[in-house]
Order: structure tokens, then sequence, then C-alpha cells
């Protein structure tokens, strides 16, 4: 009989069928060595089978009571081998438990089993080996997670390959022998004699537990292995010790506790294991992504020890700004030692760098390398310094600047970064008091120290230092940064903020406009540029303010460089950059409380001058507007009490020039300032301004200096605002004139703790203008006054003929009007406007072009020679005046740029301020009224322009059917032309009734009395607005509004248009003038021209033998001239004015020429 070789227990002859071995009867083979041999055998039937020897090993030993070698009736269990395997695969896992201690003998290779497989492949000599090892990869991937695993790492110990990683068993040890390396932990040898988990070290144990309840994956992955633990904690308890039965309970506590096993996982030091070549070891063998969210894992549990501790660090910020969950500590080298920093002291032993490339959340720990947020020096504090030519105002932060030594009359912009203000606010800053940060700038010889003091979460405070030096050394940023070792550079900037106010009420809009001023041309700062950003606090650090900055003056051209900022929110600091330096300004702003005084307020935009008067609820008596010393409205940045006039040497006298230049004076108002209202109606403007959109304050300004200094630097003058070409153009400048007027209206209003919401403004108009200017006067007024006031506010318009007698009248300076008619001449520079009252309400009014202009200014003209005229006979004593007086030289300097214009109606305007200039010592010498008055060549044109305002009244009057006046009330900046007819009122008073007489056909008519108010003809108008406002019943101006013009029948008001201007109504309006020049010559007929007013009979001859000269052809220029002036579709519109006064005008000029010429 045949012996049958098998396992199975299965018998049979020949061919028979039988089972594939299975793991039952797998077991039933015995070992013929009874378990004890620890020799390998050596048929391998895989290059992997060295994996499945440690997976079965860990299969057998888990079967056995205590994990231990065992055998039941002689039959093996777990084998010394199955035990020697084991326990060497638990000696890898703890020896990489403790790698810190061996890392530098140990090196990890990885061999990836997609491209090292491909490499092998790929080369001829060992393609077949490759294709083997695919192969069997692929045939066993399950088996041993193969399609779970990227790598698999071979471990080297001293050059040695000791084992590699299992990705069935974590590892797997090498079949040398692996106790000759002599590896011993905790005094014990590794690889030496077998021990089972539960008999090894505390904190091993603790380890391994938390490990596979941390990593739960492991469970499904190596279910051998995570069974042996779980028998390893069984085992724990049946050892009986105390101690082991302490240690099962703290593993079983912390195994059902995710958040306390996470937490022991870490304070155990385990995590050394993921140290070696900083990749996660025991996990590596998996796919990339559970790779990264293991090597995550191991970071956040690195860190989080060392955050927790920083966290709880002295040197932390006390901030309510930063990110409370990870607060910023604050280091610097040199600290005082004591402040717990992260396992103990500070120690000056640990480096800080002075600065950092870095940003502040991903910074490394010094003496730690843990990324935490922290801060240095130079996140702080700008390594170059900004002094100033002059000290810096009061209304500014200074940092608390002190001079020991050094300069005492300049000073410095504050050297903080923006980042100072992620933690703190400008408020904790200025403060000074305990727990608040702290900066101190102490001026020494040839040095500044800069010492910020930042405050800690435990009360006390680290300081932050940085001494800069006064050297001409040019030293690279990044040195100064590293050395800390800052310069000072010195600049000549100017900044004036306007206004200088902030309200913190939402519904009250911020409207800034900020003035940059750069004095630096000859200096190593002449090529460079500055700006400005501005910055507001919030909850959790600071925003940048969004602006609009408009370049004035280019220092290239100009000697001098001028920027404006729009700023339309409220802001905390500005900073202020150069490429070559950068540094704060923070202003000082004071507290706001809103009030319940109502302002009303009455604008008279006129011709030549343009006045303001104001009331209030608490004082109802109008005055003209001002800015007085307890409500000035710009904040200069250098301090205009204590700055020299030569800007401490540096003769950088431009930066507050160009204040008064370019932007807004301190003050307004007599006697405190040389600047007042009324104030001549200008306008000043960037050259070559193009159609860019533009600006108040920015691209165009009131230039308050006008006509008392001259003007250094940049600009182009407008005055021609109220009557210029109706373009978008002109009203762009009207608009921003506007503005300007409103802008300080509304800053007067707040600056002194008035209710804007119930502000009144009235602003008036000429009858004689063309609906549509008046049109569009009102949009402009409108829309302007939606910019700076809310919507509540009232707005009212009303014709500048009117207020003037409700001046009169509610002043109690007349006593009629009541029931005979009084009429009410207001003789502005560009138009004169008339009123009938009657029961102290307006019956007719009419207004015309022929005004103060008519008399100083050029006709028809566009320009005219300054040599010609009242100025060609006048003009040279002004200036050999000004000139001999040095003290007068700026006036001179100003009067020439006027001349330079060539506009006499501006050149005459300067002529008469110089009057009331404050620079002007004695008045009587540069009198304008009385040098006129005294010339009798040129008087009769001065009573000529009057009698015709008078007789055409008259004729008016008599036309519309309304009895002679007992009053005429005189107004208006051209009013003054009274004060050159003759200082006696009384031979005017019998001018005018002369007159009357004349066109009423009385030869006995009452004295006719005039009353004017000389101080202020030209207030009249704003003064009555505010007087009568909601005191005046509303009227509708075209039921009151009459226009004399002729026709073949003789003067009417019948309305007219100038497509019906015809031969016949011209032949009408020629002859009218001349029945007007006949009165006029005939007053003269008893030689009252000559006593009364010292008229001479050469100028009185060549008057009456040539003012009907070419009436008709004067005529024609003005009609043409208006229709220039006005919009092409008014010309089919209705006259706002008479024609009578068109041809006058010509008369005038011409008159004024010849008789100017006469010696």
């Amino acid at each position: 009989m045949s012996e049958i070789f098998g396992f199975s227990g299965q018998d049979g002859r020949h061919w028979f069928n039988s089972v594939i071995y299975d793991e039952n009867i797998i077991e039933k083979i015995k070992d013929p060595e009874g378990g004890g041999q620890v020799q390998l055998p050596t048929a391998i039937p895989s290059p992997f089978a060295r994996l499945d020897l440690i997976r079965i090993a860990f299969e057998h030993i888990n079967r056995t009571a205590k994990l231990q070698m065992s055998e039941t009736d002689g039959e093996v269990i777990a084998s010394a081998e199955d035990e020697r395997l084991v326990s060497c695969t638990l000696d890898f896992l703890e020896l990489f438990f403790h790698y810190a201690d061996f890392s530098k003998d140990f090196k990890v290779i990885p061999w990836n089993l997609v491209n090292d497989i491909s490499s092998l492949v790929g080369n001829a000599d060992t393609r077949d080996f490759g294709e083997a090892l695919k192969l069997f990869i692929q045939q066993d991937a399950r088996v041993y997670n193969f399609d779970l695993t990227a790598n698999l790492y071979l471990i080297k110990y001293k050059y040695n390959v000791i084992g590699m990683t299992s990705p069935v068993t974590l590892f797997c040890p090498g079949e040398n022998d692996l106790k000759a390396l002599d590896i011993r932990v905790d005094g014990q040898q590794l690889f030496s004699q077998p021990k089972p988990l539960y008999l090894r070290s505390e904190q091993f144990q603790r380890f391994v537990h938390f490990y596979f309840k941390k990593y739960t994956a492991l469970n499904n992955l190596m279910p051998w292995l995570s069974a042996y633990v779980s028998k390893s904690k069984a085992a724990l308890k049946n050892m009986g010790t105390e101690g082991a039965r302490s240690l099962f309970q703290m593993i079983s506590q912390i195994e059902d506790n995710p958040a306390m096993a996470e937490m022991s996982y870490a304070s155990i030091g385990g995590l050394k294991i993921f140290d070696a070549a900083g990749e996660h070891l025991p996990l590596m063998m998996l796919n990339p992504e559970i790779e990264q969210r293991a090597a995550d894992a191991r970071q956040r549990a690195q860190t989080e020890a060392v955050k927790t501790k920083a966290r709880s660090s002295a040197l932390r910020i006390d901030s309510a700004k930063q990110d409370q969950e990870n607060p910023a500590l604050i280091l610097r080298n040199d600290l005082q030692e004591g402040h717990l920093y992260l396992d103990g002291p500070w120690n000056n032993d640990t480096k800080v760098p002075n600065v950092y490339h870095l940003p502040v959340n991903d910074r490394p720990l010094p003496g730690s390398g843990v990324i935490y947020p922290h801060l240095v020096v130079s996140d702080l504090l700008e390594p170059v310094l900004i002094r100033l030519v002059y000290p810096v105002s009061k209304r500014f932060f200074n940092g608390n600047y002190h001079a020991d030594a050094g300069f005492a009359n300049k000073g410095y912009l504050i050297p903080l970064k923006p980042k100072f203000f992620e933690y703190f606010t400008v408020d904790q800053l200025k403060s000074g008091l305990a727990g608040a940060p702290k900066i101190e700038i102490r001026q020494h010889v040839g040095a500044v120290l800069v010492k910020l003091q930042i405050p800690l979460a435990n009360g006390s405070y680290v300081p932050i230092e940085r001494t800069y030096y006064d050297t001409e050394k040019d030293i690279p940023v990044l040195e100064i940064e590293q050395t800390n070792r800052g310069l000072i550079r010195e600049h000549e900037v100017g900044i004036t903020l306007f206004p200088f106010l902030r309200t913190r009420i939402p519904e009250l809009s911020a409207l800034y406009r900020v003035q940059l001023v750069d004095r630096n041309t000859n200096n190593q700062f002449a090529a460079l540029d500055y700006r400005l950003e501005f910055f507001a606090d919030t909850d959790k650090g600071y925003r940048q303010i969004e602006n609009k900055e408009k370049t004035r003056s280019n220092k290239r051209v100009h000697n001098l460089g001028t920027k404006y900022y729009i700023v339309n929110e409220e802001f905390d600091f500005v900073s202020v950059k150069s490429p070559a330096a950068s540094g704060l300004i923070i202003p000082d702003w004071q507290p706001f409380h809103q009030g319940n005084v109502t302002y009303d307020f009455a604008i008279d935009f006129g011709t030549t001058n343009t006045h303001m008067e104001y009331r209030t609820s608490q004082n109802p008596v109008p005055r003209p507007f001002d800015i007085g010393p307890n409500e000035i409205q710009i904040a200069t940045l250098f301090d205009p009490d204590t700055t020299s006039e030569d800007f401490s040497g540096s003769g950088a006298i431009a930066i507050r020039e160009s204040i008064l230049e370019e932007f807004v004076p301190f003050q307004i108002g007599r006697p405190q300032s040389e600047f007042s209202f009324p104030h001549r109606t200008v306008l000043a403007l960037t050259p070559n301004l193009g159609s860019n959109e533009t600006a108040a304050l920015a691209d165009y300004n009131i230039p308050f200096i006008y006509e008392k200094n001259d003007f250094r630097y940049n600009s182009d003058f407008e005055t021609d605002l109220k009557w210029s070409k109706h373009n978008t153009e002109n009203f762009n400048k009207v608009k921003a004139y506007f503005e300007e007027l409103l802008f300080l209206i509304r800053n007067k209003i707040l600056i002194n703790k008035g209710r804007l919401s119930e502000t009144k403004i009235t602003w008036f108009y000429p009858t004689s203008m063309q609906p549509s200017r008046v049109a569009t006067l009102k949009q402009l007024w409108e829309k302007t006054i939606a910019i700076y006031f809310p919507p509540s506010v009232s707005v009212f318009n009303m014709p500048e003929s009117l207020a003037p007698f409700y001046y009169y009248k509610f002043s109690n300076i007349i006593p009629g009007g009541n029931h005979t008619p009084a009429v009410s001449i207001d003789i502005g520079g560009g138009t004169s406007d008339v009123v009938i009252f009657k029961n102290n309400a307006p019956l007719f009014l009419t207004s015309f072009k022929f005004a103060a202009n008519t008399l100083f200014g050029d006709a028809f003209l566009s320009l005219r020679k300054d040599d010609l005229g009242m100025l060609g006979k006048h003009l040279p004593h002004f200036k050999k005046e000004l000139g001999a007086n040095n003290d007068y030289k700026q006036v001179l300097s100003a009067l020439e740029q006027v001349c330079l214009r060539g506009k006499s109606a501006d050149i005459n305007a300067f002529l008469f301020s110089l009057e009331g200039n404050p620079k002007i010592a004695d008045r009587t010498l540069f009198s304008y009224d009385m040098l006129l008055n005294n010339d009798e060549e040129l008087k009769i044109v001065f009573l000529y322009f009057f009698s015709a305002i008078i007789y055409h009244v008259a004729d008016w009057m008599k036309t519309c059917g309304v009895e002679m006046p007992t009053y005429v009330f005189m107004s208006g900046t051209g009013s003054k032309v009274l004060n050159i007819l003759s200082p006696d009122k009384s031979y005017v008073e019998q001018l005018v009734s002369r007159l009357f007489a004349a066109v009423y056909h009385t030869n006995s008519p009452d004295k006719i009395k005039i009353i004017t108010d000389a101080k202020i003809p030209k207030e009249a108008t704003s003064k009555g607005g505010l007087l009568s406002m909601g005191q005046t019943a509303e009227f509708e101006l075209d039921a009151v509004k009459r226009v004399l013009n002729y026709d073949e029948n003789g003067p009417s008001v019948k309305k007219l248009r100038y497509d019906e201007v015809n031969d016949t109504i011209k032949k009408a309006v020629v002859s009218e003038v001349a029945a007007f020049n006949d009165i006029f010559i005939h007053l003269n007929d008893d030689g009252f021209l000559f006593d009364k007013f010292s008229v001479s009979s050469r100028s009185f001859n060549y008057f009456k033998g040539h003012v009907n000269d070419a009436l008709g052809d004067y005529l024609a220029d003005g009609i043409q001239f208006n229709m220039n002036l006005n919009a092409e579709e008014d010309r089919d519109k209705v006259l706002e004015e008479s024609l009578f006064f068109l041809p006058l005008i010509g008369v005038i000029y011409n008159m004024t020429n010849y008789l100017s010429s006469l010696q």
C-alpha cells in the first residue's frame, strides 16, 4: 500500500477529489519542533511573505491568554517565533515612540509602489524583477492593503536596514539579529527578550491604546494588531497589581471620552513618533489623503501644546481688538527677565528678530519654532523719523514730545506704523491712562528716542524702543530695521484739515478737504512726492478710507507742490507717505454735542461783491458772516502761535502762504481779521483745468487774499461769475463758489453746536436775469445745498430788489412806505434792481444791467488796456503811492497781477478796496471815492449815470400809474456813487427831485428824500432778506414785474421779445434816450451841475456836443452782447430788462475815455 502525503484527512486511490487547504487544515499541521524553533523556514512563496509571517504571528499570539508562547496538550498555539516577531514589532513601535533620542542614527527611505516599480520595469536589467513585484503587488493588493498604500518605508539604523513599515501590522522587522544593535529604552534592551505590550512602560502603553482610539481606521485595516491591543488591555486587568489596575482604569476612562483621549494623547509625549523625516510613520503606508490628514493632525497636536502655553504667556498683548483665541505676544531683545514666556521665564539668550518679512500669524516663535502670532519693534515703529520745520499744533497729538536738547522749535510726525491700530485705538493712545498703550518722543543731542509702552494682559508693560539718529549718511531701510537704529530726516511739508470737526453722528454726513503742501524743492527730497492715506478705527483693527486726490500745484514747476484730498468719511489718523519716509498725524478731535441753536443765513451773490449775513435763535440781529477766534474751522499741522515767520530758519513760508492763497483763512470778520464780507466775487482755480470732474477747495477756492496780497504760486482767477456765458464750464465754477460758501456756513453751525437740520437759507437773484438763468441758478443752489445740509433745511429765494426795503423798514430807519409809494433802488456791480413799495408790500419791480460795471467796466468789450479812460488817468497815482512805501510791496504786487488780467472792473474794484485794506495806514491818500469826487472832468459821467437810473425809474413809475415817491432807498455796492457825486446828500436829493419833476411834468415837486446806509450799502440786501424771512407774503413775480420799453406810441410796460425788436422799436429807444439827454443837459440851465457838483465847463460842453453821437450803434452793440450772453433758446423769450440803457453804456464808455484824456 502506497504512502499518502496530505493534511486534509481525505483518502482514495488513483485520482480523487480533494479540497483546498483552508485555515482550519493549516492549523492542524503539526510543528515537528514543537513550537520551540526560532529559525525561520527557508521556503518563501512571495516577496511579501515576511509581511504575512508578522500578521500570522499576531494571529497566533492573540489566541493565548498572556500573549506569549503557549501550547495545550502538546499542540502549539503560539510558537516562540510568533512571540519573538510580535515583540520585535512592538520594539519598532516603541523605538519610534522614543524617536527623538535616536533620530541621528535613523534614516527613513520611501519606496513608492507606483514610481519605483515603474523605474524597475523601465530598466532592461531589472525589468523581470519589476514585473514580478508588480504582479505580486496587484494580486496581493487587498490582502496586504497595497490598494490603500502609497509608500513602503525602509528603516535604516546606523547604515543597516533593520526593517520596514507594514500596511498590515505598522512595522515589519527584518530577519537579521537585531539584538546586536544594542538599542536601549529606559534601560531595557530592545530586540532581545520578548515582552508583551502590557509589561512595557506605562507611557508607551497609554500611547498605543490612545493611538488606536484616535485612528479608528486601523481597527479595520489592521485587525490582528488591533485585537492584540485589546487583549493587552484585558491582560492588564488580570495582572492584579495596583499599578496595572490604575493604568487599566485610566485607559478605560479616556477611551470612553474622545476629547480626553486627544488631550492625553498629546500630553504623554507620544507625538515624537511623528518626527521621523517629518512624516507620520505609522500611517505613511496609507493613501496620500490619509497621510495628509495625519500630517495635519500631527502639526495641530504639536503646536497646540505650545499655543496653549503662549495663550497663557505673560507677554501676550492686552488688546480687545485682536483675536482672543490666539492673542499676539510682544517680543523684543533685552527684555526684562521674569515674564513667563512658554515653558518658563523669558531668557534673554532667546534672540528675537527686529524685523520680519512674514505675516504676524505665520511667524515661528523664537526659541520654539511653533507658528504663533507675535510682534516685534519693526511692526510698530517706522525706520525713519520725519522732523518738521515747525512745532506741531495743539490740535494734533504730538506723541508726548519732549525736547531735552536740540531743536525746540521743531516737531515730529508720529513714527507709528498703521499695524499698531490693529491692536489699539487712537483714543487709547492719546489717553495716557493705566492699561492703555503709551508713546513718548524724547529729543536729545543728535538723537531722538521713541518709546512705545505696550500693555500686557497681566497689567504690566513691554517697552518697545527705537533711537533715531540725525546723520547725513544714507542707510538702507532693511539695515535700519535689523539693527534697530533709526534715521532722522527733515521734511518741509505742511498739512491742513478743513473742517476741524468730528461729530460721530451718522446723519450728519462727513465732509472734509485736506491740504498737503510740499516745500521740499532744494533738498534731497526734491524729486519725491508725498501722498496722504486716511484711516478709521474699527472694533477689529482699522480700515482705510477712500478719498479723491487733486493736484493743484506741481513743485517742479511752481517751486511748491500742493495736493488736496476730498474725504467724505470721518477718520482717526492720517498716514503721510513718501518713498523716503512715512509718519502719522493724529487729529485731537474734540467731543461734539448737538445743541438747539438754529441759524438763518442770507447770501447775496453779487457781480462785484458777495455778502453773507446770519442770525441765530439766541441773537436775532443780523450780522456779517464771521469766523471768530473760538470757531476757527481749519487745523494746521504747524502751531500758528509758536511757528516763527521763517519756519525755523528753513524759509518754508509757503506752507503758511498757500493756506491763504489756495485754501481757507483762519478767521473772517473785522476787527480780528483782514478778511471780511462783503468780499470780492472771485474764484481762484487751477490753470488749464480742463473738463475733468472738479471740486471746491480742491480745484477751486475763494481767494480771500484777493485785492490784499499778491499770489505767488499757481492760480488763475475768475471774477465774471454771475453773468458769465451760459455754459457747463461756467456753471461748474459758480457751483464751486457756492460750495465753499455753504461749506463755511455748515462748519460754523456745527462748530457752534447748532442744529443743522433747522437751518434756513435765503439767496437772491436780479429780476433782469433771464428765467432760464434764474432756473439754472436755482438748480445750482439746491443741488449744492443738498450736499452740505440735510433735506429738512429750508431754502428761500428772493429778488434782489425786494430785500433792501425790508432792511430799512424792519430796522426802523424809515417811517414811510405805508400809504405813499417808496422806491428802493439797489445798484449792484452788474444789475440795478428797483421796487415800488406801498403799504409795506411790493407794488411793482424791475431790473436792468446798468450798474457799477457800466462806469468801471469795459462796456461791450471783453478786454481793454489799463492806460485808457478812468484807469489811464488815476491808476498811476495808486501805483506811485504804493511803490513809495515798502510796507505796501505785497499790495502793489497784487495790483500788478490784477492789471495783467486786463479787466477794468477788476482793477477799479481793487482801487476801491484799498481804502479798506488793513495794511493801508493813510486811508485818505488811497481813497478812490475822494479822488473821483474831486475829478471835475469826469464828474459829469457819474452824474449822467445816476441821472439815467433816476429818470428811467421816474418814467417807469409814471407809465405804471404810480404817483411820485416820498422816499428813495439806495443800496448796493454801486450806490457808493453817491459819495462820488457829492459829500452833501441834499444836493443829490435836489437832483432826484428835479428829474422826477421833469418826467411827471410838475414845476414844484416835493423834495424827495434819499435814505441810505453809507457804511453798509452792500449789506442791505442780505440783512433785509433775513429780517423779512417768514414775514413777507408770497407773491408771483410775473404779477409785479414790469419792464419799461418803447414803441412808436411812447413808453409802455407791455412785454417784448428780442425777435420783436425791429427798427421801429430801436428808433423809439434812441428817441427816448435823446429825450433824456435833453432833460439832463437842461438841468444845468441855471448852473445847477456847475454849482452843486463842480462839473467843469469843458467836460459839460464836450458832453453836450457829443452825447447823442452813435446812439443807434450803441443800441445794436448792446442787443448783440445780450444775445451772446444768454442761451440760444432765450432769444425768442420776453425781454427781462429795458432797452433804454443799452445806448447809454456806449455813451458812458466813450465819454469816459475822452474826458479822462483831458489835461
